[in-house]
């Protein structure tokens, strides 16, 4: 049995960014493994509209096999890809909206976005709590519709085709974002009583081991190029 992770992939609207994906669900996983998405799978996912599934069929079709071969596949809420819940159980994923933990090789791992546990930053608080909100998943079902988001999706994708890698693959080298990240992951551990933190959201590759926890992120996958697989050890492999 094997533990896979992967997030930030930021699958674009015309496809963009979709092959490190596809290698991750071209894995030859075993009905007793299980896959984690840690959220920004998709860079523009908002509301539950069955119209994703034709837009995404790869995707959906692909996950659809997995679960009904048996594998658990959990899906964190990031801040590209929310109020999504009813889409993504009716392909046998199990959706969650904040982090959790579960037990692996005796140890306590917290699974999150990573922007739960991030310290700082008290304005992008702010609006992740307004996106997150229970009157926006109203306005997300009722009141926007999928033509609105795709109008979004098409727009954003063709502003930020030539600009998103190379501000992501600098991300990396971003000692300030690497130090706050491991610091946000040694309080987690502590408040969440937890031995390993596994999250995304700050673009950053790391697996870092501190004096009581450890710490792992796939950093920007278009980037980076890499997922995390846990069996009796954690390895951040190629695609």
């Amino acid at each position: 049995m094997a533990d896979y992770v992967i997030s930030d992939i930021h699958v674009k609207w015309d496809m963009t960014n979709s092959e490190p994906l596809k290698k991750f669900l071209e894995i030859d996983f075993k009905p007793e493994d299980r896959i984690y998405f840690l959220g920004d799978i998709f860079d523009l996912m908002v509301g539950s509209y069955d119209e994703y599934e034709g837009h995404y069929d790869w995707f959906f079709t692909r996950i659809k096999e997995l679960a009904k071969a048996g594998l658990k596949i959990f899906y964190i809420q990031g801040n590209h890809d929310f109020h999504i819940e009813e889409l993504l159980a009716k392909s046998g994923i199990i959706v969650k909206s904040k982090p959790f933990v579960e037990i692996i090789n005796g140890q306590k791992v917290l699974f999150c976005h990573g922007d739960e546990i991030e310290i700082e930053n008290f304005n992008y608080k702010i609006w992740r709590a307004f996106i997150r909100s229970y009157p926006l998943a109203l306005i997300s079902k009722y009141i926007f519709n999928y033509k609105i988001v795709k109008k979004i999706g098409d727009y954003l994708s063709q502003k930020s085709r030539n600009r998103n890698e190379k501000r992501y693959g600098e991300t990396q080298k971003n000692d300030h974002i690497r130090d706050k990240f491991r610091q946000s992951a040694l309080i987690a551990s502590k408040s969440y009583n937890v031995d390993i933190i596994i999250c995304g959201h700050s673009h950053y590759m790391d697996s870092y081991h501190g004096d009581s926890f450890e710490y792992y992120n796939c950093g920007f996958v278009p980037a980076t190029m890499k997922y995390l697989k846990i069996t009796e050890r954690y390895e951040l492999l190629p695609l």
